[in-house]
């Protein structure tokens, strides 16, 4: 069975199919936690792993590219995860997921807060980094 015929039995299944591009260490924390959590996770990086972490598979491929990310498996994604330090580049993956992937859930790591509303326009949601630091530096004071 090839991977993409896995995913999408399990997505008939009811579970999810997380796609996690980019973010270095965040995006390798975030996927390495969902993967912990029993979730089917695909994380996309421009660094090549050669190890993967256990519940993983990882692609090396640009984030940009749709004909890449078709054959890293984008188009049994239920979820993405745009989580690049640059918001220009979250903003185009999240465009590629909802109008050439159809991906049903979109979520994307932003770094300035006034780009929030530019994502949220297209039905994407986001993550403030810079208000969910602050938030755990507040929690442990």
């Amino acid at each position: 069975m090839s991977s993409s015929e896995h995913a999408t039995d399990r997505t008939r299944q009811g579970e999810d199919a997380v796609f996690v591009v980019g973010g270095g260490a965040v995006g390798r924390a975030v996927a390495d936690r969902l993967a912990a959590d029993g979730e089917t996770v695909t994380r996309v990086d421009r660094s090549p792993t050669t190890d993967p972490p256990p519940g993983q598979t990882v692609r090396t491929v640009d984030a940009l590219d749709a004909h890449s990310l078709r054959g890293a498996g984008l188009d049994d994604a239920t979820t993405v995860l745009a989580l690049e330090p640059d918001d220009a580049t979250n903003l185009l993956v999240a465009q590629l997921a909802r109008t050439t992937f159809g991906v049903e859930r979109v979520l994307v790591r932003t770094n300035d807060p006034d780009r929030a509303s530019a994502f949220e326009l297209g039905g994407v949601e986001t993550v403030d980094a810079a208000a969910a630091l602050a938030r755990a530096v507040a929690d442990r004071w």
